[in-house]
């Protein structure tokens, strides 16, 4: 039972994690050819093509998803075996290996070639960036949780 309790604690601090990293990027802390949602948004464009969903809209909406549900739900399974003792130290972790995927699968789909070097030569520095901001919020707020 106790597996279920920790799913939802790391739901809700990957939720919460996504949060602050929209608000990063809403006050422009990135320009917007670095954002992810941008990348998603594109990713949208070409399967939701006849749907009548705006891309904009299931991009964010997809950000969420994987931000909060997807990542947090891992995130709560395997933080045990996660290097570190602290949580953030171990979110951070969780952020680089996530980083790391990002820029090995996404980023080809979104038509960036290998790594995003095809956005931007600075496109994997700013995506895994990005992804230890999320990987620390999400630690810390997990860690909150628990205690």
């Amino acid at each position: 039972m106790e597996i279920y309790k920790d799913i939802l604690r790391g739901i809700v601090a990957g939720l919460l994690a996504t949060c602050i990293l929209s608000l990063l990027m809403l006050i422009r802390w990135l320009p917007p050819q670095f954002e992810t949602v941008t990348l998603l948004i594109g990713i949208a464009r070409v399967v939701l093509q006849g749907s009548g969903l705006p891309a904009p809209f299931a991009g964010w909406l997809w950000f969420f998803v994987i931000g909060g549900v997807w990542w947090g739900t891992w995130f709560a399974i395997i933080a045990p075996v996660i290097p570190g003792r602290a949580y953030w130290i171990k979110g951070m972790v969780f952020g680089l290996v996530t980083g790391l995927l990002v820029i090995w699968t996404i980023m080809p789909l979104a038509a960036g070639g290998a790594l995003g070097m095809k956005l931007s030569l600075w496109q994997p520095l700013v995506t895994v960036s990005e992804h230890l901001v999320y990987g620390l919020v999400m630690g810390l707020v997990y860690h909150w949780l628990k205690t």
